[in-house]
């Protein structure tokens, strides 16, 4: 099989909060981020609601927290925890709700969950399943989504193919990912399960829309010959390039009118997190390294991600730049999903 270049933080769910008020005085935004932090050597999944740390997990196996949503007073967290005690075995994905956990898949193979919607009375996990218990002898890997625990397949195992966030847009449900054939990586989407090619040798990471456009950001890998962070509108693509650094996009989200796309760029020691506003690059603190997930209250913009904080690499969110740290760095800890609720 070969190697997948992946990352393990993206999926990448933009929401935007309406703004609201009472008798002028602006209402409370509660700012939910999912993820993981290490205990010894094992992961633990869990959130942070306005930086206080909920556990999902006992450390016990490893296990990761990939995407959150809130609906009302619920809170909604997709992930998976390994059977094993170890990376490469079979995992379970797993929903849960308020803290109350359902299997979405039986634990004989190795699967993930990379993103989850609500709408409604409906909840959406988007994630995949390999063929075997360990991803490393797998011979295909099938795209997944779960609507209300009821499993459906969105590929035919005829390539590895891997689905990485989910948007629901009015009674249409929209997956970004890619697939891989062993040689080249094609970057897709998949509107209502029909898939939506996107030419080149890329992945799809992120979709966000603005009117009647639909747009698309992952990374053009040109064949080989490097690696670039890219948006596609409504199918025409822009190279968000950063010369001679490669970069990386991993999601996108629109305040009135302007559009932010987060990411990272290499610089051929490190990485370092950026995000472009209107295709305008930002280098964030050198300390931060990866923005994973972005959202909005309508007027502020909300960033989270991995930082640096001593030789540990720490999780942390920002709001319109300034960064909040969600872990001390006593472990290695990651931010993947932010989302925000009033």
């Amino acid at each position: 099989m070969k190697w997948k270049f992946q990352w393990i933080a993206i999926l990448y769910l933009a929401i935007s909060v309406s703004c609201k008020k009472d008798s002028g005085i602006p209402a409370i935004v509660n700012v939910y981020v999912a993820g993981y932090e290490y205990k010894g050597s094992l992961a633990v999944a869990k959130y942070w609601k306005n930086g206080n740390a909920v556990n999902l997990t006992d450390g016990s196996k490893w296990a990761i927290a990939t995407a959150i949503a809130v609906s009302g007073n619920d809170i909604y967290v997709a992930g998976y925890e390994q059977v094993g005690s170890n990376y490469q075995t079979a995992s379970i994905v797993k929903l849960w709700k308020n803290g109350n956990v359902v299997n979405l898949t039986d634990g004989s193979k190795h699967a993930e969950a990379t993103g989850i919607a609500v709408s409604g009375n409906d909840v959406y996990v988007v994630g995949y399943e390999y063929d075997n218990e360990n991803l490393f002898n797998a011979n295909t890997c099938i795209a997944k989504y779960w609507k209300n625990g009821v499993e459906a397949d969105l590929s035919n195992g005829a390539y590895f193919e891997y689905p990485q966030s989910i948007n629901i847009v009015g009674n249409d449900v929209y997956i970004a990912g890619y697939a891989s054939d062993g040689t080249y990586e094609y970057a897709k989407y998949w509107k209502n399960g029909s898939p939506v090619m996107i030419p080149g040798d890329a992945h799809a990471t992120a979709m966000a829309f603005s009117g009647n456009d639909v747009y698309v950001v992952g990374i053009d890998f040109n064949f080989f010959a490097n690696r670039n962070a890219i948006i596609w509108k409504n199918g025409d693509s822009t190279i968000l390039r950063d010369d001679p650094y490669e970069t990386f996009a991993n999601g996108i989200a629109f305040v009135g009118k302007d559009m932010y796309v987060i990411g990272s760029e290499y610089t051929g020691s490190q990485f370092v997190a950026v995000y472009w506003k209107n295709g305008v690059l930002t280098r964030m603190d050198p300390s931060a390294f990866s923005l994973n997930s972005i959202g909005t209250d309508g007027s502020n913009v909300y960033m989270c991600g991995s930082v640096s904080i001593g030789a540990h690499s720490g999780a942390a969110y920002w709001k319109n730049g300034k960064a909040v740290n969600l872990t001390d760095g006593s472990q290695d800890a990651t931010a993947l999903s932010i989302v925000l609720s009033r």
